[in-house]
């Protein structure tokens, strides 16, 4: 209806079977090379691709498995996105995570250095997701900020490792991979249901969790607001 031409519309594909609705034979059989030949990330992408042919969309969201694995490793460098959404918490286990995959990355320098047509260090961009208030936790986003710039500099480049000097953000640069969008924490987000009770979302939810980090993604993907 006219209503929701102008809203806009929001597809889900589930990871699940539509008739038995089994994930795990699902994600098997897309493991599975088929008879022509197409790997996992090859079949993964063709079926992105059907779903832009049939749909039209204006943006296509890839939600991997949570934590390194080999769906994200597909998602980050086989897809090509021109978004790559990392997120991170401020713990010293999630830097370590993060700094053991650039530096596996960093060996293979044709994959870091690659600019045309895509660049994977610069599709990345961190997300600060559960922060706290400043009031509850003072220099939290400041502490973080520092912490993912020292993580992204193992993929920065750097004349030790003979990468050059093509693209080395500063710490302060704003629309740098290691500058985090944020994603705010709140009460009433740690018993969220909205599915069973609507009422949950609200306007001053939605802005005191998502618009720091919505703000930013907008520019990112060139979206004008609608405020």
């Amino acid at each position: 209806n006219a209503k929701l031409d102008l809203l806009g519309q929001i597809i889900v594909a589930p990871a699940y079977g539509k008739r038995t609705q089994a994930y795990i034979p699902k994600l098997g059989r897309i493991y599975r090379t088929t008879k022509e030949g197409a790997n996992y990330s090859q079949r993964l992408s063709s079926f992105l691709d059907m779903l832009e042919q049939e749909h039209a969309p204006d943006f296509i969201f890839f939600d991997s498995r949570a934590g390194i694995d080999d769906t994200a490793a597909v998602a980050l460098t086989q897809l090509q996105a021109d978004i790559n959404f990392i997120f991170a918490i401020n713990t010293a286990q999630t830097w370590d995570s993060y700094r053991l995959l650039f530096t596996h990355w960093r060996r293979n320098l044709t994959l870091l250095t690659m600019e045309e047509p895509w660049s994977l260090r610069e599709s990345l961009r961190v997300v600060s997701a559960l922060t706290p208030q400043e009031s509850s936790a003072p220099g939290y986003l400041d502490d973080y900020s520092g912490n993912a710039y020292d993580c992204f500099k193992e993929i920065y480049d750097n004349d030790e490792l003979g990468m050059g000097d093509g693209f080395a953000p500063s710490q302060d640069q704003a629309a740098a991979p290691h500058h985090p969008l944020v994603i705010g924490v709140t009460d009433d987000l740690r018993a969220f249901e909205p599915l069973k009770k609507p009422s949950q979302v609200t306007d001053s939810l939605n802005l005191a969790a998502f618009s720091r980090f919505l703000e930013g993604a907008e520019q990112m993907l060139g979206v004008e607001s609608n405020e």
